[in-house]
């Protein structure tokens, strides 16, 4: 009994041994295949745990290069999100299934959404894995996904390249001449479009005549929607057509200007399925929201530039089961002679040239239906591009709201 008692010990000691062997071997299955299928979902770009991909084509965005009123026809009867226009766009994540590092039990996947995120310092970043977050170069600044995720935080220094989504171009307040760079790779061949989000924008201000003397930045795509950008600028975004497979972001700031000059730039990734329609250099979704464009801040509060070398729409996308949009201006936006800014399907409202700057009065005006976009061709920098202390607005503030259909 002794001999056999001895035996049946060593195989339940080997049989158990075998057990936890093959469990192991599972967990490290698992985790491999979670690393090689947990890829971004952007659009309709998607993997499946099987890593079958399945792309869409490049959308088709037929809108004339020579003037960007031609074909508005994606903006209507899209769902509705019924959000404003935020920091991210939301259709952008992606899913990461993880081995649950607790171990609830042996096979327990946790399913990680990467949603946007805030961090304490009120940075936005997107939830993710630890794993995936330092893969991508980030930072984790907090948890997320009720504890089993970080909120990662990817920021591309000074001379740098990143092909994270939303990264962030930043630098804190500063007074000297520089020269920097940053360069956003394509994290993929589906990418048509970067979002810029800016946050926040401060370089010395636009001349009279609209042009950016000093300081500027300057992106390497899309030129012909802006071409150097300066003032201060808080809260918008812009879309850019992104041809090559990188674009590289040029900041230069003068030496002999003494100026406070910082900024915050997130920089999204955009399918081509999901992208603005072409000509769009921004792109309002939601029931409400405010239209400005660059440099929509003064500083000193008593009149305003406006940049020139631009030329691009605004679009505000329909909403479904919405049939009016009501726009009002509290102080109305007229351009100088040669510059164009033309509403949306409303002749009587089209401004084209103005020696001085209009009447401090407010304008509503309210459209049934048709394509939804604002019109703006600033090229003359030979006239003051400034607005007077009685209508210091010489730059377009212009709230929407989208009406049910009755």
């Amino acid at each position: 009994m002794g001999f056999l008692s001895h035996h049946r010990i060593q195989v339940r000691t080997s049989v158990g041994r075998g057990m936890i062997m093959v469990g192991a071997i599972v967990v490290v299955v698992i985790m491999m295949l979670e690393t090689a299928t947990g890829h971004f979902i952007n659009g309709n770009a998607t993997l499946s745990t099987r890593g079958k991909r399945t792309l869409s084509t490049r959308g088709k965005r037929t809108l004339s290069t020579s003037h960007p009123q031609a074909n508005f026809g994606a903006l209507k009867a899209l769902p509705s999100t019924n959000d404003p226009v935020v920091p991210w766009h939301p259709n952008h994540r992606r899913e990461r299934s993880i081995f649950n590092s607790f171990f609830l039990s042996p096979l327990t996947v946790v399913r990680i959404k990467n949603d946007p995120c805030e961090s304490a310092d009120g940075m936005m970043g997107t939830c993710d894995s630890k794993l995936a977050c330092v893969k991508a170069g980030g930072k984790a600044h907090g948890i997320c996904a009720q504890g089993f995720g970080v909120c990662c935080i990817v920021m591309i220094s000074e001379g740098g390249v990143s092909s994270a989504n939303n990264t962030v171009i930043q630098k804190t307040s500063f007074d000297e001449g520089l020269d920097i760079s940053y360069t956003i790779m394509k994290m993929n061949e589906n990418i048509c479009q970067f979002r810029l989000w800016v946050q926040d924008l401060d370089l010395f201000e636009v001349s009279s005549n609209g042009i950016c003397d000093y300081d500027y930045m300057k992106i390497n795509q899309d030129v012909h929607k802006f071409d150097k950008i300066c003032g201060l600028s808080l809260n918008l975004h812009y879309y850019i057509d992104v041809d090559d497979d990188y674009a590289i972001f040029s900041f230069h700031t003068d030496a002999k200007i003494s100026y406070e000059r910082f900024w915050t730039i997130y920089v999204q990734q955009i399918s081509c399925n999901m992208a603005a329609p072409y000509g769009c250099g921004q792109w309002y979704w939601g029931l409400e929201g405010t239209i400005t464009i660059w440099s929509n801040v003064d500083p000193e509060d008593n009149h305003w530039y406006y940049i020139d070398n631009q030329e691009y729409a605004i679009c505000i996308r329909w909403e479904a089961g919405y049939c009016e949009i009501e726009y009002s201006e509290e102080l109305r936006f007229q351009p100088r002679c040669d510059d164009v800014f033309e509403r949306p399907a409303k002749s009587q409202l089209q401004d084209t040239c103005s020696s001085t700057p209009p009447a401090d009065t407010d304008v509503s005006y309210t459209f049934q239906d048709g394509v939804q976009y604002f019109y703006l061709n600033f090229k003359d920098n030979t006239n003051e591009h400034i607005g007077a202390q009685s209508n210091p607005f010489t730059n377009p503030v212009i709230k929407f709201t989208q009406k049910i259909c009755t």
